[in-house]
């Protein structure tokens, strides 16, 4: 199957899997990658498809979008864990019930140059480690993956879709876009700032590059710290804020520069 990107690294829902397979290899395949990419569906989608690459897992997610950063802030990634406990969890929650694969998702949108249509920029996602779901659904994952990892797929599947036109009009080839290693935060306040304010997530470089960062905060299933300290719905969590693919798209074009925001002191 030739239909590259974020749909397919690790792996393409059940539904997108027969249709990529119908299409792989032709304008349709582009367009339609195209038609999902930039789509309310398919950014309603954004973080179960980075929960896959970051896994490495063929795994759907319920992904909950937030519209408010309050909800955000307040959400976590499930399943949880007990390090005291870790073989009975088998995704269960702390009280006992049965706790899918759920993702959380919280979408920071700002204006396209000035034609008052407003983009996705940066979507922040709160997702489960490789490790987390080994534990809960033994079998289910692989290797444990980046933010930068994300990022290079997001980049990956947006130039699969730009059209011929489009090309002509490439501020960066693909070859010349660079990555940074995760950037990690030590807690989760940290993490979450600068929210409302956009995190730095993209930059042109002093030679003239395009360069992405993934900032990200992790906590092992089996983190040693008290509940108390680390809630069980902290651990074995991954999180990431990530350029969308319009954000991608709209950098590469020449149709925005990277946004710099700086919340006050």
């Amino acid at each position: 199957m030739s239909i590259q990107g974020f749909l397919r690294r690790p792996a393409l829902s059940a539904l997108v899997a027969v249709v990529a397979t119908a299409l792989a290899g032709t304008a349709q395949a582009q367009q339609s990658l195209r038609s999902y990419l930039y789509s309310v569906g398919g950014n309603n989608d954004f973080c179960t498809r980075a929960q896959q690459v970051l896994a490495s897992t063929q795994m759907w997610s319920t992904n909950i979008v937030h519209p408010s950063l309050d909800a955000f802030t307040g959400s976590s990634a499930a399943p949880y864990f007990s390090p005291s406990n870790l073989s009975a969890y088998n995704a269960k929650g702390i009280d006992g019930y049965t706790l899918p694969l759920t993702t959380q998702q919280y979408t920071s949108s700002r204006e396209l140059g000035t034609t008052g249509m407003y983009i996705p920029v940066v979507i922040s996602c709160k997702m489960k480690t490789a490790e987390a779901l080994a534990i809960s659904f033994p079998g289910y994952s692989g290797a444990q993956r980046t933010c930068s990892d994300i990022h290079q797929n997001i980049v990956a599947d947006v130039y699969s879709t730009l059209t011929a036109v489009e090309r002509r009009m490439l501020r960066w080839q693909e070859n010349q876009i660079l990555y940074n290693a995760d950037t990690y935060s030590a807690a989760g306040p940290t993490w979450l700032y600068p929210l409302p304010y956009l995190p730095r997530v993209a930059a042109i470089t002093a030679g003239g590059a395009l360069r992405f960062t993934g900032r990200a905060i992790t906590v092992p299933s089996t983190d040693p710290s008290p509940d108390t300290l680390v809630g069980p719905d902290k651990k074995g969590s991954y999180y990431c804020h990530l350029a969308s693919p319009d954000y991608v798209r709209a950098l590469i074009l020449g149709q925005m520069n990277p946004i710099l925001e700086t919340p006050p002191e």
